[in-house]
């Protein structure tokens, strides 16, 4: 990986600026969320806390058409498909996350899409793949949001036969962390850290782009079971314990190990296999990754959630040689020479594939929030 500073400022960890005192939190965090003492953000993290709270409160994605959309291709075909679009009147291209009512009649389903739109919509933050529209039709629920033309990780990867070498696995680490802790302080538990739903972008930069199991806390842990990469559970999931905030930071373990190996530490065939794994053995980390990268991942891959040392993840010897403060400001340019653009089935097939793939109607009302 070419990854340049475009400052000369050092990359010690002492250039990292402290957030203002006005800018902190009182509350303790006993969970793994991170308070604002406890973050060193550029003094600009604190308004977009404040959009955020203010955008999830007011809900007001705008609202488009379908008809203010020409579908070119589509980049996933399982549920929820995801199409390339472009938007007419302003000649853009947006990704194109296409949801089926039907899927999501059940009621505890049903808040899915609803909280996924106002969580996506709220953050303003550089990783995080901002939400342009959200609208629905008879049958679809549409989220429209900033167009990723290198596509997820998974698929690079699968497209390359080949994980991806450890300096960029740290720089899409770094930049996770750094969405997870802006995240933690909106109280809001991501659940779905997986190169599946991590988008790379022009610049190289990567961005969350899947919403619908991020769940914002009322209180201080959730015992919320949803479906999910069974691979990527935390022990406390898999036990059926309350957890929080350290589920992200386990799975992040896990996004490490999987792109820097193309394989999960406790993977099987079976199920129930997985979930012994996950619970009672230990990941084995072998030579193919640095003594730094397998002490982070050692660090994040603890079974107990009150020993995971969350709070220490920036300053790890792995990332000596980053600057959280210049990551988060976007400082850094990012050789993309070796990487191609997503490839995506072209129309009219695409078209024919959005106009067949929900059948039926959903009873009227039950979206009303959307």
């Amino acid at each position: 990986m070419a990854l340049q500073s475009n400052s000369r400022r050092g990359l010690s960890k002492n250039s990292i600026s402290p957030v203002s005192e006005e800018f902190t939190s009182s509350e303790k965090e006993s969970d793994g969320g991170a308070s604002w003492k406890d973050l060193c953000f550029p003094t600009e993290a604190k308004g977009k806390l404040d959009i955020f709270k203010t955008r999830y409160r007011q809900n007001k994605c705008p609202k488009a058409k379908m008809q203010d959309f020409e579908i070119l291709g589509l980049i996933k075909l399982h549920e929820p498909k995801l199409f390339v679009c472009k938007h007419i009147a302003q000649n853009a291209l947006y990704t194109m996350e296409v949801m089926c009512k039907n899927n999501y009649r059940q009621k505890l389903r049903r808040k899915l899409p609803i909280r996924a739109k106002k969580i996506q919509y709220a953050l303003q933050i550089p990783f995080a793949a901002p939400l342009h529209f959200a609208f629905k039709t008879e049958r679809n629920l549409h989220l429209a949001m900033e167009y990723a033309c290198f596509g997820d990780l998974h698929g690079i990867m699968e497209d390359r036969r080949r994980p991806f070498t450890e300096p960029d696995v740290k720089f899409f680490a770094a930049q996770l962390i750094l969405a997870l802790q802006f995240l933690h302080a909106a109280r809001v538990v991501y659940r779905s850290i997986n190169p599946r739903f991590v988008s790379m972008y022009e610049d190289g930069y990567v961005k969350l782009s899947y919403f619908q199991k991020a769940k914002k806390l009322k209180g201080k842990a959730t015992k919320t079971i949803m479906r999910s990469d069974m691979n990527y559970r935390a022990p406390e999931i898999v036990l059926g314990n309350p957890y929080s905030f350290g589920v992200d930071y386990w799975a992040l373990g896990i996004f490490i190990y999987e792109t820097l190996s193309m394989r999960t530490p406790f993977e099987n065939t079976d199920t129930s296999s997985v979930c012994e794994n996950i619970v009672e053995k230990e990941p084995s980390l072998g030579t193919n990754f640095s003594v730094e990268a397998q002490s982070f991942m050692k660090m994040l891959l603890v079974k107990k959630p009150s020993e995971r040392k969350t709070r220490d993840v920036r300053v790890h010897p792995w990332f000596r040689d980053l600057n959280f403060e210049m990551l988060w400001k976007k400082a850094y340019t990012f050789d993309t020479t070796s990487y191609k653009l997503v490839d995506r089935v072209e129309s009219p097939a695409s078209e024919f594939v959005y106009a067949t793939f929900a059948d039926g109607k959903s009873p009227s009302g039950i979206f009303s929030g959307f």
